[in-house]
């Protein structure tokens, strides 16, 4: 019952049985009443038989009354006929049948009759139905009224008949209706709904290689087709979207490593500098003694231990400069506006979670540079990542582009707390963060050092008083040589 095959076959079945029971409900009344209508006309014809009669002389005048009653018992023995009786013009009984007596009151029609000069017909309804149908009847100026009385029982039956074999006649259509709308519904529509479901319910569960069957050109048809493209769609959407997190996982470890790499550039530097001078002190003191006339053999000895090892300890420092440098970059024709859409792609769902809002604009044309696409993806990767870590409870980040004639501004915007004064002059310096216990105080030198590479300057932009905009966010911009 539950199916939508079972409801549309009872939406198809029922309609007809309850058009089938209303109509014999409606037409029984009006077949009863031409039946009514057809013993009135019997009635009518009786008395026009006796009219007939006695204007055709068939009554004589000196036995007028034995020729009326056997006027009124011939048509007594007609079908359906109980009693018949003629009355003057006083409703005085001039003649009658004989069963006239059993069935007192038809003088009242008769007067009636008389009164109004017009045909009459009344139902008798107390016990067995009767019609009885009063005619006026004029001759040389003589008035009589002719009664006759008809049994209509039948009626009732002959109604009761046609209701019978018309209810018969529906129950048995309605019962062909149901015994074959049901399997044609459900052959020509729940099967394929049912199908269209069970495909729903797998792609549903994530199983979006289901297709169902296209061999119908109706409306379900083109539903099918439309599932199984939805389906297709959902799939290569689907493949789409793994590839784009497989391309972000690599980009992720590429972004950790040159983090790593720069984060190790920087320490490995600072101990460069820090022990290489100190070394390059001592192993020029103990070339200096170990080459002076006089100085004993073994002590000059030592001092060759002294300069080869001071020179090893040279070399795995310069090792480590090498494997923290970055390699060489490939420099190709970079469109900065579609880098830093790319970069805010790439954040988006870290902006989503924080209910941060993300613009890019340009303007002046387009912004080409030849750099490095990584060094400026990382570039800008860097500041935006600061803005988004900025601002933990939501806010924005705005990225303007403009090509002026020979290089290319970048501006960076957020709507966090901004860059004290005092951390303004030292924020590109190592291991400088506003960040409590959260940064390392490196993305912004590195940010200094790849724009360096790349041939441009980095700063924080200041308001009209000279301050950072500290209390209306951040502004970092980039400037690069643009493409001539």
């Amino acid at each position: 019952m539950n199916s939508l095959a079972t409801r549309i076959w009872l939406l198809i079945s029922v309609p007809f049985v309850i058009a089938i029971f209303g109509y014999l409900a409606v037409t029984r009344p009006f077949r009863r009443d031409l039946l009514l209508a057809e013993a009135a006309r019997d009635a009518r014809d009786d008395v026009h038989v006796m009219e007939a009669a006695i204007a055709r002389g068939l009554v004589d005048a000196k036995d007028q009354g034995a020729d009326l009653t056997a006027l009124a018992e011939s048509i007594a023995h007609g079908e359906n006929v109980v009693a018949v009786g003629l009355y003057g013009r006083e409703a005085n009984l001039l003649g009658g049948s004989a069963q006239l007596s059993r069935h007192p009151g038809m003088d009242a029609i008769a007067r009636d009759a008389l009164a109004k000069r017009a045909e009459i017909n009344r139902l008798r309804e107390d016990g067995t139905p009767l019609l009885e149908h009063a005619l006026p009847l004029e001759k040389a100026g003589k008035v009589a009224v002719a009664v006759v009385l008809r049994d209509i029982s039948y009626v009732d039956r002959l109604v009761g008949a046609w209701t019978r074999s018309l209810v018969l006649v529906g129950a048995a259509f309605s019962l062909t209706v149901f015994l074959l709308a049901r399997p044609m519904v459900r052959r020509f529509l729940g099967a394929p709904l049912e199908q269209l479901v069970h495909g729903v319910e797998k792609v549903s569960a994530g199983d979006l290689g289901v297709r169902v069957e296209e061999a119908r050109k109706d409306e379900l048809g083109r539903l099918a087709v439309a599932f199984n493209e939805m389906t297709e769609n959902l799939r290569a959407a689907r493949a789409h979207v793994e590839e784009q997190n497989e391309a972000r996982v690599a980009l992720e470890a590429h972004l950790r490593r040159l983090s790593t790499l720069a984060a190790a550039g920087e320490m490995a530097a600072s101990l460069a500098h820090e022990i290489g001078s100190p070394l390059g002190v001592i192993l020029g003191r103990t070339r200096m003694m170990a080459g002076r006339e006089g100085t004993p053999e073994p002590t000059r000895r030592d001092l060759g231990i002294v300069a080869e090892q001071t020179e090893r300890i040279t070399r795995v420092v310069q090792r480590l400069l090498d494997v923290t440098r970055p390699p060489k970059q490939r420099i190709e024709r970079v469109d900065v506006e579609t880098v830093a859409t790319d970069v805010l792609a790439f954040l988006a769902p870290e902006c989503k979670k924080r209910g941060i809002k993300t613009h890019v604009a340009s303007e002046g044309g387009p912004a080409l540079v030849d750099a490095s696409r990584d060094q400026l993806f990382q570039v800008l990767f860097n500041l935006c990542h600061n803005a988004v870590q900025a601002q933990p409870d939501g806010g924005r980040i705005d990225v303007a582009v403009e090509a002026r004639k020979s290089e290319i501004v970048l501006r960076v915007t957020d709507a966090g707390p901004g860059v004290a004064a005092e951390v303004r002059g030292r924020i590109f310096d190592p291991f400088v963060t506003t960040k409590d216990d959260v940064g390392t105080g490196l993305g912004l030198a590195i940010v200094a050092g790849l724009v360096r590479e790349l041939g441009g300057h980095v700063a924080v932009e200041a308001n009209e008083e000279g301050e950072s905009n500290e209390k209306h966010g951040a502004c970092f911009v980039v400037t690069l040589p643009g493409v001539a």
